[in-house]
């Protein structure tokens, strides 16, 4: 059986998204994320091929066997990983999250903008106001 990690279906989604054109800016940043995640993954699991390999080509039969335990260990957890967990509800989640924390740093930056852009009216006007006092 062939197994699909939760990482790389979530790339898969975003990239479809991304190729229809649909992508919003809060999905790039996740697409970032699950991109690093699979980063890692495949770190993890060629580092353990390698180190497989190089006690392979040092005649540890030993610590060849362990490294290829450690692999074993790893797809099954990756299979009821995705088997066992429904992460499209974990992702739906955090889309959610993320996209009301979004939306409460837009109202913020939205409020100091006007603050600012009204502290710089106001001190124009001010300005003005004592050039007008001061020429009459």
């Amino acid at each position: 059986m062939i197994t699909i990690h939760p990482t790389h279906r979530r790339l898969a989604e975003l990239y479809l998204q991304y190729a229809a054109g649909t992508m919003q800016d809060i999905q790039a940043a996740e697409l970032l994320h699950f991109l690093k995640l699979n980063a890692q993954l495949v770190q993890e699991v060629d580092g353990l091929k390698e180190a497989a390999y190089a006690a392979q080509c040092a005649g540890n039969m030993d610590l060849v066997q362990h490294f290829c335990q450690l692999i074993d260990e790893m797809e099954v957890a990756l299979y009821e990983t995705c088997c066992a967990k429904d992460i499209g509800a974990e992702v739906e989640g955090i889309d959610a999250f993320i996209q009301a924390f979004g939306e409460q740093c837009t109202e913020e930056w939205a409020q100091q903008l006007c603050s600012s852009v009204l502290a710089e009216i106001s001190a124009i006007s001010g300005a003005a106001d004592a050039g007008l006092g001061a020429g009459a």
